[in-house]
C-alpha cells in the first residue's frame, strides 16, 4: 500500500514537488479537463511503482510522452511516507531496551519532516549505477537531537560518519524493508467494450483478435483442481452484479467457446451484450477490479456510462467488498462523496500542475463549483426522506436499519431536512412554504416525516402542514405524521427518561410526558424547577437509539413498515 508521495518533474507537474498524501484505500482526484489528474495515475503507473520495485539496477527511465514539460532531465528523486506505527518500526530495528521504541517513536516525532506525528516523509534518490536507494535529508540538520540521532543509529549498528551520514543510515533503514511488492493496474477512461459475436456487430466493436475478458474469467468460473478458492472471487462477481441489478437468482456462465459472457436472469439466459451499455460497462469495469484484488487499481473516470445510482453501489462495492487500493479520477460528486474517500483537487495554473488534498465539505463543494456542479442531487437520489432536522434523522435511520438492514442511506434512500420553522410556525402561504412545496416534486420519489404538534386530543393539525401532507400524497409520495405530538413519543417512557439523564445531569424525572400528546423531553430538575427547553436533542436521540427498538409504542411498527416499503418500491 502507498502511504503518500511527492511528485515532481513528470509530464506537467513542475520541479517543486507537491505531497499526494496521506492516502487511503480510496483516493479520488478532481479537477478540470487536462488539469493533471490522469498524470498522477501515470507517474504511479511508469516511475513510483516501478521504481520502488525494482532492488538492483537502474530506475525505470521515462519514456518522451512523460518527461517533465516544463524542464530538462529525469526524475530520480522521489520522497515516500512512511507509517509512524509501533509495528512498522518493531519489524525494522533491533531494540536492545524494553523503552528504546518509545525513544525512537518520539525522536521520528520531532523531526520536521514528520507529519501530524503518524508519517515521516522521507526522501530517496536512486544511484544511476548502483540502483541503491539512498535517503536524501530534506530538512535542515540543525534542527535534529545529533545525540538521540546517534544513539538511533547506534541500535542498527549504522552510527559512523556526519550526522547527515547517520540520518541518511537511519531512514534508509526504515525504507530498506518496505518493499511495496505490489502491482498496478491502469484501467482508461475509453474503455471499449468489444464483442465477438456478429450479431451485436451494429452495437459494439467487433473483436478480431483472441484478448476477451472471457479468457481470464474461464480460469476463475473454472478453476484447476489446486486453484478452487478461485472460484470465491468468480463469486464475489456475481453477487456485484447482483446488487447492482437487484436480480437475485442471476447467473453468469462462460459458454466453452469464449465468445461472450451469458446472464441468466428471470428464467431467461442472455448475452452481456443484450443488457444494455450502462451495465456492460459496469459489469466490465467491476470484473477488470475483481481479477486485479490486492493490486493498486488506477480508475479513470468510472462514472463514464453509469447513472448516479450505479456509481454509489460500484463505490460501496470497491470499499466495503474487494482488497487492494484505488486511485479514481472523477468528475462526478457521488464518487467525491464516497464515504472515507480521500479526496485531492488538481489544478494547473500557469501551465504547471498542483494537487492538494480537500479536507472540508467546503473545499469539496468549492471544488464541485468549480467543474460546474450544483446542489441538484436531488434529481439523482433513489427516494428522499424529508425530516425536520438532524435528531429526526437519527430515529428514522435507526428504525430503517432495525427494520430493514439491507437498506442503506445515500444509496436506497436519502434522509434531507426541511427545518421544523418551516412548518410550525410558517402560515399556509408564506414564500418558504411555496418554495418548499415547489421543491417537493422535483424527485418524485418523496416521503415525509412530520410532527403533529398537538398537545391534546381533538386539536387540528396546522393548515401549512395539511397543505405539505397533501402535496406529498397528491405526487405518489407517503406521508407520515405522528400520532404522538413529536417524534420522541415514538420512544418508550423509560428508554427516553434514561437517555435525557444520560445527557441531562440534572435531570429528576421527565415530567407530563407518559400520554402522547405530552411534551416528550420536558423534565423536572434536581432542585425542582421544570426544563422546558434548551434539550441537547441530537445527544439523547443517539443515547435512544443504543436501545432496541420498542415496536409497540404507538403506531410506530405499521408506519415505519410502511415507509420501508414505500423505500424498496422507488428501488
Amino acid at each position: 500500500m502507498l502511504y503518500g508521495f511527492d511528485i515532481s518533474r513528470f509530464r506537467n507537474f513542475g520541479s517543486e514537488p507537491d505531497l499526494v498524501g496521506p492516502l487511503g484505500k480510496i483516493n479520488v482526484f478532481i479537477g478540470a479537463n487536462n488539469s493533471g489528474k490522469s498524470n498522477i495515475l501515470r507517474y504511479v503507473r511508469d516511475f513510483l511503482v516501478p521504481t520502488l520495485n525494482v532492488q538492483r539496477g537502474s530506475p525505470p527511465s521515462l519514456s518522451a510522452v512523460n518527461r517533465p514539460l516544463l524542464y530538462d532531465g529525469e526524475a530520480t528523486h522521489f520522497s515516500l511516507l512512511v507509517p509512524l506505527e509501533e509495528g512498522f518500526l518493531v519489524n525494522r530495528f533491533p531494540f536492545s531496551r524494553p523503552f528504546q521504541k518509545d525513544e525512537m517513536l518520539s525522536f521520528f516525532r520531532s523531526l520536521p519532516n514528520c507529519i501530524g506525528g503518524e508519517y515521516l516523509r522521507i526522501s530517496l534518490t536512486v544511484s544511476a549505477d548502483s540502483g541503491r536507494k539512498v535517503f536524501v535529508p530534506n530538512q535542515d540538520l540543525s534542527e535534529i537531537d545529533a545525540n538521540q540521532a546517534q544513539a538511533i543509529a547506534h541500535s542498527i549498528n549504522k552510527n559512523r560518519g556526519s550526522l547527515s551520514d547517520i540520518m541518511a543510515e537511519v531512514f534508509s533503514a526504515i525504507y530498506e524493508n518496505y518493499k511495496l511488492q505490489s502491482e498496478t493496474k491502469y484501467v482508461p477512461a475509453f474503455r471499449q467494450v468489444k464483442t465477438k459475436l456478429r450479431e451485436f456487430s451494429s452495437e459494439y466493436e467487433t473483436l478480431t483478435g483472441s484478448d476477451h475478458i472471457t479468457n481470464d474469467l474461464i480460469k476463475f468460473s473454472n478453476p484447476t483442481y489446486e486453484n478452487q478458492d478461485q472460484k470465491k472471487i468468480f463469486a464475489k462477481l456475481t453477487h456485484f452484479i447482483r446488487e447492482i441489478t437487484q436480480i437475485s437468482d442471476l447467473e453468469i456462465e462462460i459458454p466453452h467457446d469464449l465468445s461472450t459472457i451469458n446472464v441468466s436472469a428471470n428464467g431467461i439466459l442472455r448475452p452481456l451484450e443484450a443488457l444494455g451499455s450502462g451495465v456492460h460497462e459496469l459489469f466490465m469495469l467491476a470484473a477488470e477490479i475483481i481479477l486485479n484484488q490486492g493490486k493498486i487499481v488506477l480508475l479513470e473516470e468510472p462514472e463514464t456510462h453509469l447513472h448516479p445510482e450505479f456509481q454509489r453501489k460500484l463505490m460501496h462495492f470497491l470499499t466495503n467488498e474487494v482488497d487492494g487500493q484505488f486511485f479514481i479520477t472523477t468528475h462526478s460528486p457521488v464518487i467525491i462523496d464516497t464515504p472515507n474517500a480521500k479526496v485531492f483537487g488538481v489544478s494547473a495554473i500557469d501551465g504547471s500542475a498542483r494537487v492538494y488534498p480537500l479536507l472540508t465539505n467546503q473545499e469539496r463543494r468549492q471544488a464541485c463549483r468549480e467543474l460546474g456542479y450544483r446542489a441538484s442531487d436531488l434529481l439523482q437520489s433513489n427516494c428522499i426522506v424529508w425530516v425536520e432536522g438532524p435528531s429526526d434523522r437519527i430515529y428514522l435511520k435507526h428504525w430503517i436499519t432495525q427494520k430493514d438492514p439491507s437498506l442503506r442511506e445515500g444509496i436506497e434512500y436519502s434522509i434531507m431536512f426541511y427545518g421544523g420553522r418551516l412548518l410550525s410556525h410558517l402560515t399556509v402561504d408564506d414564500d418558504q412554504v411555496n418554495d418548499f412545496i415547489q421543491l417537493l416534486p422535483i424527485n418524485r420519489s418523496v416521503a415525509i416525516l412530520i410532527d403533529s404538534d398537538l398537545g391534546a386530543a381533538g386539536q387540528s393539525l396546522r393548515t401549512t402542514k395539511t397543505r405539505v401532507e397533501s402535496e406529498v400524497n397528491r405526487i405518489g409520495g407517503y406521508s407520515w405524521v405522528t400520532d404522538g405530538r413529536e417524534i420522541e413519543n415514538y420512544v418508550s417512557y423509560d428508554i427516553r427518561e434514561m437517555a435525557v439523564k444520560e445527557v441531562h445531569r440534572n435531570c429528576d424525572r421527565l415530567s407530563g410526558a407518559r400520554h402522547k400528546f405530552g411534551k416528550p423531553l420536558e423534565y423536572r430538575k434536581t432542585d425542582g424547577k421544570v426544563q422546558a427547553d434548551g434539550f441537547d436533542k441530537l445527544a439523547i436521540a443517539k443515547a435512544v437509539t443504543k436501545n432496541p427498538v420498542d415496536w409497540s409504542v404507538l403506531d410506530l411498527d405499521q408506519r415505519v413498515t410502511a415507509l420501508v416499503n414505500f423505500i424498496r418500491s422507488q428501488n
